[in-house]
């Protein structure tokens, strides 16, 4: 997995993308559990990082399509 890039978010801390395995990494603001959505495309995978709004193109665009699986830090 790549490693986590910090994003601007009121709701997101970091991001992470493998576009081999189309693994989506996500740690959320607040606690320390990373989430993972497999299957998500590269386009959208680069349109979250690049967003003005990253938390608002995540539940627009990955949460309800994309079933994220919590995993402890």
């Amino acid at each position: 997995m790549n490693d986590l890039e910090p994003v601007k978010s009121s709701h997101l801390s970091a991001v992470g993308y493998n576009a081999k395995t189309k693994m989506l990494q996500i740690r959320f603001k607040g606690n320390d559990a990373l989430y993972e959505y497999s299957g998500v495309p590269s386009d959208l995978a680069t349109g979250l990082m690049s967003a003005e709004s990253t938390g608002k193109y995540f539940n627009t665009h990955i949460r309800p399509k994309y079933k994220g699986v919590r995993h402890l830090s």
